[in-house]
């Protein structure tokens, strides 16, 4: 019968090397060899893989398409206008990233979210609650939709998807500082427990060189901390240079040039003196030689805070962050 003839093939799409996000657009097609070596192979077929766990639906506009599950169609239509804003906000800045064919998959939790995206770490995964991620390649953004700021968390990472598009896939890549810093400058509700971690930081003397935040820190505080400093500095080039000198460091960087040689070229100044000139404008001390890296203190009492609260929280709670 034709169903003896019938068989499955299961792949996992949430391990090591297959990882697919959730949204993606995948292209596939089956080649059959018989036993004399012969084969046959079926028509390409696109599909989206969305997580089998739930039933999707979806609103979409002529840039985007949110996918959600449940009764939260009012969450899924505020993070499409939302992106309508973001557009607006950030064509002057990526003047040469096209704002489409983006995909937001919207969890609504944080234990469905654990199970759906890529861990950097066991220690950030413990201490550290992921309430969104951006995959540039794939057009996808992973969003914990019933967060208190998850229009902020959904435009910040939707911004990593037009840097990406804006750097035209830098093979040096965008430094972490400039992505992070760039998707905080996209963010739509971004609250104010990054800058009160930026504050801690300068009162301690916990700030980083930037020359060194090509990666996040072990320490979840200082990644609070490394969001913070990298927002206040993109903030500081786009206040003192012009909107438009981002696009040009980004081109330089599509060009193949590193980041000092970018900045030198568009705004005359290498990264470690751009630092310089930022920590003078917030009241930090400076760096004490050039090019070198000074590594901030480790431990010491870290703000009883979650990024986008105000209010202080217990001991055990965690920290939360964009990615």
């Amino acid at each position: 019968s034709k169903s003896d003839n019938r068989k499955e093939y299961y792949f996992n799409t949430n391990a090591g090397n297959s990882y697919i996000p959730p949204g993606s657009l995948i292209e596939y097609y089956f080649e059959i060899f018989d036993s004399d070596n012969k084969s046959v192979k079926t028509d390409p077929v696109v599909s989206r893989v969305l997580d089998s766990r739930f039933e999707w639906d979806s609103v979409k506009s002529d840039n985007i398409e949110v996918f959600f599950h449940g009764p939260v169609r009012k969450r899924a239509l505020r993070i499409l206008k939302a992106a309508d804003d973001l557009n607006v906000l950030m064509k002057d800045i990526l003047t040469s990233s096209k704002f489409n064919n983006i995909v937001v998959t919207m969890y609504n939790n944080n234990a469905e979210m654990f199970d759906a995206i890529v861990h950097k770490s066991s220690k950030q995964s413990r201490e550290l609650i992921t309430e969104g991620q951006a995959f540039d390649r794939e057009n996808v953004v992973l969003v914990q939709g019933s967060g208190r700021r998850s229009i902020g968390t959904a435009t910040h990472e939707l911004t990593h998807v037009l840097v990406a598009r804006a750097s035209k896939g830098s093979l040096l890549g965008v430094p972490l500082w400039l992505n992070e810093g760039l998707a905080e400058y996209g963010n739509l509700d971004s609250g104010q427990s990054y800058d009160r971690f930026l504050e801690w930081a300068i009162d301690t003397e916990r700030l980083m060189p930037f020359t060194s935040l090509n990666r996040f820190p072990g320490e979840p505080s200082l990644t609070i901390v490394a969001y913070g400093q990298s927002k206040s500095f993109v903030d500081f080039i786009i206040n003192k240079y012009g909107a438009d000198k981002i696009q040009k460091i980004l081109d330089q960087l599509s060009e193949g040039k590193r980041i000092d040689g970018a900045l030198e070229s568009v705004l005359g100044l290498d990264l470690t003196e751009l630092d310089n000139l930022w920590r003078k404008k917030i009241g930090a001390k400076p760096l004490k030689v050039k090019n070198t890296e000074i590594a901030p203190k480790q431990g010491g009492t870290v703000p009883e805070l979650k990024p986008y609260s105000l209010t202080p929280e217990p001991k055990d709670s965690k920290l939360t962050e964009k990615i």
